[in-house]
């Protein structure tokens, strides 16, 4: 599992990371999940080093270089811990009360965390990105 308070997990390509997108990372992902897993009382980590993404990456990988992973906005991290499937729905409903992620999509191992919604449009997906429940709001 990838620290999140390590930049370098968020890297995967592993060619170091713009200045302006580790400011992103900081601010949007490092400071909120480092709070949330105080709250939680475990680890979390990033997956697969599957945070920032060069467009380039995205294309040479058979992307289309829009996805929230390339930081053109706010960014997207793909959030793993150990004991995932007993621990995911706690995660989930830690992630909805006390961040401002706005979408939040389940996959086998990992949540995909983002903020491409509108803090009043906040939403659990599956791995289809299909809309299970809005997230609460404290």
């Amino acid at each position: 599992m990838n620290s999140i308070r390590n930049l370098s997990s968020y890297d995967i390509a592993g060619k170091g990371i713009p200045d302006k997108i580790k400011t992103k990372i900081l601010v949007c992902h490092m400071t909120p999940l480092d709070a949330l897993e105080s709250i939680l009382g475990f680890p979390l980590g990033v997956s697969i080093k599957s945070g920032y993404r060069s467009k380039e990456w995205e294309k040479k990988h058979g992307r289309s270089g829009y996805s929230q992973h390339t930081y053109s906005e706010l960014g997207a991290v793909d959030l793993t811990f150990d004991d995932f499937q007993n621990k995911k729905e706690h995660v989930i409903e830690a992630l909805s009360k006390h961040t401002h992620y706005t979408r939040i999509a389940i996959y086998n191992s990992f949540l995909h965390i983002d903020y491409k919604n509108a803090q009043d449009d906040r939403w659990l997906y599956d791995f289809n990105w299909k809309r299970i429940r809005r997230l609460n709001e404290e």
